[in-house]
């Protein structure tokens, strides 16, 4: 494939270089964030560019216009500045220097990446300045050979074909005229020239034998006939029910073949990608897909594509076609640049008026059996969809969405889309779970942080963490007993993470009886000192975040503490605290201060928990709150067939079951028949390493530390009551160490539930009184304010389907029974069953519940 970029800003460029400097290494960490806004306003630019020419085909570059208006930006000032910033992104950077360090850095990293590379990637510059333009040295200096003085004035046809010759030759005669003679005149001061080129083969190519006229489906009555490629393998696919389309992605080589190893897997092979977004159906308009699209989801869309055998169809096209940029711009609020209001101070010390005049761009594109070639501008063409595909099939045989993505910065080089085939020059043929967790605790938290000021990590400590995790298994076994016990006809799902971490929160602060009360709920007898528990706990904080960092699960906890306005603090939490203490005004606005903490709670689990706290929740009396959100999201390492999931019964009773929508898959799973508990223990993993980190001998343990732990007990009566008085913290590590792998067919049910609990009289029951107590409570190190726990609760919401799991921990509680008994080849969750979201790195029960009764809960 061939790729070619053209952009072109009369007037403009020079400004925008002139007040460039040397990049900032310091600045490197910003270099990411440039790429969010590039991902960012390039599915805004194609929207607007889908508005106006709502049934034409469509190719263009956001890379290359993106990158131009940078250098604009570079050179604006006032409000052409601020327009420019807001229509980029830039609301992360504090000032220019760190755009342009950013900016210059990631150039600089391009150019030694493909320099390594067989796919060649490149944008070069050119800035013709008249010779009236007195450039200033600093100009010239920073731009030596890319700037060329011409005579405008004088001389306008010479210049017009100067430019286009530099044109043709940039981009390998591929735009040729790119000009005319009406674009170039005598008032002509300055013309910047940008050409992205791209050059690649696809990593595994379509054989041009197997290439076949078929028909491409214009809409539901029209159809045409193209030149099809077709090729069966393994492709990254991914099925969006939000915007009802197939997703697949299509690598390039961007390794020499000479460097490749007998271990090398595809996503090391390649980090450059044609995406294609296929809607289900001809009934569904491309267009309805195009406006749902966003850059968050374009990115989750990508982390979901799990690799599958595909049959792929794709048609041969090459097109080209020319757009001003102007009023597309216009459309996103770049309006400042274009007028005589325009700022652009930077150029040169003459006193001279200068804004952009136009903006032109220019696409051309080439796909077919090796790669594709194109010329990045703006192509327009028809687009409808057709029949509906077969799973295992992506047919390109209605209207598309493709984009040439960058996943090593997340940023999109080109994109398109395919809609009417007659409009495109034809070839001849020639042979992917979120969990939220959310615990509150009325007036404690600040009391537990603040004792934690005077000590520092010893590093010393660091082998306590087991024990520390040890103490939270049993604790989450005896937290689990005592619901069921409370409930014990009903589904159950809780966060035993979230809740022990708030304990010790409160334990870190607590004096007295009230520290012994919460030393014994919390096990943690295995410690002689506060000191050793508050360091085995703030290294494992540690340890965790840094772990998380190289990982594609997420598994994070949030704090946030809503002080009252007039409760005194003392300094060392303040300090130490100063990100996480927020004051509101209890007193005098207990509705606005309720309405607050909803809304960071809605912000922190991504709106799976809203409206927490109920109006009479939050007083005037009310001194202090503690938010904690635990949020988890996560895929299967083997992810369930959506097409395989069926009606079956779930069997409530030996004589009662209700239809479940039944997930089903066959594959190598740890399993445990577990003479002591009872029971069969299967552990289903989330991937925890990025694919691009495994290796052709890696095991499935060497992708997975978290895991969700499925404990089956045979059918009777009281079967789940049986493993549950068994299991603890000792009989559960001893059942996943002595698991074996087999193949297993595994049936699980998809379910939905949401539930909240009052912590307070479950806390009671597992020996935590003191705390609540207004005589009794001791909590010296927050204030010297006499208080006391007033309220705890805790909020549990999952979601487990074929892709993973989403839940926000608390407790929920929903109802399971039991049914018939399993055969040891399969695993067959048709009756009530115990789950744990486990950490096998740590020990750490994340989340847990019990599922009995399938009509208390959403499939």
């Amino acid at each position: 494939m061939h790729t070619f970029s053209l952009v072109l800003l009369a007037l403009l460029p020079v400004v925008t270089l002139a007040v460039w400097d040397k990049p900032d290494l310091s600045l490197l960490h910003a270099y990411p964030n440039i790429f969010e806004g590039e991902r960012i306003f390039s599915i805004a630019l194609m929207k607007q560019i889908r508005e106006m020419y709502p049934e034409g085909n469509l190719f263009f570059s956001p890379f290359s216009t993106y990158n131009a208006l940078l250098l604009a930006y570079f050179s604006a000032s006032e409000d052409t500045e601020r327009e420019l910033a807001q229509a980029l992104n830039l609301g992360w950077a504090s000032s220019k220097q760190q755009v342009r360090s950013a900016y210059i850095l990631g150039k600089r990293q391009d150019e030694n990446r493909f320099h390594q590379s067989p796919m060649v990637l490149s944008s070069v510059n050119r800035i013709f300045v008249d010779k009236t333009v007195n450039v200033s040295s600093k100009f010239n200096t920073l731009l030596f050979g890319e700037t060329e003085e011409l005579d405008f004035k004088n001389e306008p046809e010479s210049c017009r074909m100067q430019i286009n010759d530099w044109i043709a030759q940039r981009t390998h005669n591929q735009i040729r005229d790119m000009l005319s003679s009406k674009e170039i005149n005598s008032r002509t001061m300055m013309v910047l020239g940008n050409a992205a080129y791209m050059k690649g083969q696809w990593l595994s190519q379509f054989k041009v034998e197997e290439t076949s006229l078929k028909p491409f489906y214009i809409n539901e009555y029209e159809k045409e006939m193209v030149y099809m490629m077709h090729k069966t393998g393994p492709f990254r696919m991914t099925i969006d029910e939000g915007l009802q389309s197939q997703i697949i992605k299509l690598p390039y080589r961007t390794i020499y073949q000479s460097a490749e190893t007998h271990i090398s897997t595809p996503e090391k092979k390649s980090d450059i990608s044609m995406l294609i977004i296929l809607p289900y159906s001809k009934e569904m308009p491309l267009n309805d897909v195009i406006s749902k699209l966003n850059a968050d989801s374009l990115k989750q869309l990508l982390q979901q594509a799990m690799p599958q055998e595909i049959e792929l169809s794709l048609p041969k096209f090459q097109f080209e076609q020319r757009l001003a940029l102007t009023p597309i711009l216009g459309r996103m609020g770049l309006n400042k640049m274009f007028s005589k209001d325009a700022t652009f101070g930077d150029l040169t010390s003459d006193r001279m008026s200068l804004a952009i005049d136009e903006a032109q761009h220019l696409a051309k594109i080439q796909v077919n059996e090796v790669g594709s070639t194109a010329a990045a501008a703006t192509i327009l063409f028809a687009s409808r969809s057709a029949r509906q595909p077969d799973p295992s099939k992506f047919n390109c045989n209605h209207p598309f969405v493709f984009l040439i993505y960058d996943e090593r910065v997340n940023t999109i080089l080109f994109a398109g889309v395919y809609s009417n085939p007659r409009e495109m020059e034809q070839y001849k043929c020639f042979s992917n779970m979120h969990i939220l967790s959310l615990s509150l605790m009325a007036v404690l938290p600040a009391i537990a942080l603040a004792s934690l000021c005077g000590v520092e990590p010893d590093v010393s400590l660091l082998d306590q963490g087991l024990n520390l995790y040890k103490g939270q298994q049993n604790f989450a076994v005896s937290m689990l007993n005592v619901i069921r016990q409370s409930t014990p006809n009903e589904n159950v799902f809780f966060s035993p993470y979230s809740t022990y971490h708030a304990l010790l929160l409160a334990y870190f602060g607590s004096s007295g009886e009230t520290e012994k009360e919460l030393a014994k709920v919390l096990h943690l007898d295995w410690a002689d000192s506060k000191e050793v528990v508050r360091s085995a706990y703030i290294l494992e904080k540690t340890s965790r975040k840094e772990r998380q960092s190289k990982m594609p699960l997420e598994f994070s906890s949030a704090d946030r503490i809503f002080f009252a306005n007039d409760l005194h603090v003392t300094e060392c939490a303040r300090n130490r605290l100063a990100e996480e203490v927020q004051q509101i005004d209890f007193k005098n606005q207990p509705e606005e201060s309720r309405k607050q903490i909803n809304d960071w709670i809605a912000k922190q689990t991504h709106d799976q928990i809203k409206n927490m706290l109920s109006a009479d929740e939050i007083t005037p009396r009310t001194r202090l709150v503690l938010a904690n959100a635990a949020y988890l999201k996560g895929q299967w390492l083997s992810q369930f067939k959506t097409e395989k999931t069926v009606q079956m019964p779930f069997y409530t009773s030996p004589s009662n079951f209700s239809l479940v929508s039944m997930m089903q898959q066959k594959g190598t799973f740890l399993l445990n028949v577990d003479e002591q508990l009872r029971a069969h223990v299967l552990q289903l993993p989330y991937r925890t390493v990025f694919e691009s980190q495994e290796t052709e001998d890696s095991s499935p343990d060497d992708n997975s530390d978290i895991s969700m732990v499925l404990i089956l007990p045979p059918f009777n009566s009281n079967s789940l009551e049986d493993v549950l008085s068994r299991l603890n913290a000792d009989s559960l590590d001893d059942s996943l160490k002595q698991a074996m792998p087999r193949e297993i067919e595994v049936s699980l049910p998809k379910f939905e539930f949401e539930q909240r609990l009052e912590l307070n009289p479950i806390l009671a029951k597992l020996g935590v009184s003191k705390m609540f107590d207004e005589s009794s409570a001791t909590f010296d190190d927050l204030t010297s304010e006499k208080i006391s726990i007033g309220d705890s609760k805790h909020v549990a919401k999952i979601k487990v389907d074929e892709e993973g799991s989403t839940a926000a921990a608390a407790t929920v509680l929903f109802t399971y029974r039991s049914a018939r008994p399993v055969e040891p080849a399969k695993f067959e969750c048709n009756h009530p069953f115990l789950f744990v979201i486990y950490d096998k790195i740590t020990r750490a029960i994340l989340f847990t519940g019990i599922y009995r009764d399938p009509k208390t809960i959403k499939q």
